[in-house]
């Protein structure tokens, strides 16, 4: 009589720290935003904080570079997935 509550066990023990193993899961980034200036906003580089904001999250294995080697990383899957902010972002 104890199968089903070891099971139920495993599935909670297995499911309560979901980004806990992620760090080594290899994100390329790259930002090519040019940002803005405009009376409204002023000065805007949104590509720039996003960086600076990604930076400082250890959740994923963030890999920063630029878009040609984001590219590249993908293609022999040393990288999971590449991002590129585009230059209007």
């Amino acid at each position: 009589m104890h199968h089903p509550s070891l099971y139920a066990w495993y599935n909670i023990a297995a499911n309560w720290d979901p980004y806990g193993s992620t760090a080594g899961v290899k994100i390329a980034v790259a930002n090519e935003d040019e940002g803005t200036s405009n009376e409204l906003v002023g000065e805007l580089s949104a590509g720039e904080q996003t960086m600076d904001e990604l930076k400082k999250n250890h959740d994923l294995g963030w890999v920063f570079t630029d878009a040609d080697e984001a590219e590249e990383g993908r293609a022999p899957r040393r990288l999971l997935r590449g991002h590129r902010d585009p230059a209007q972002f």
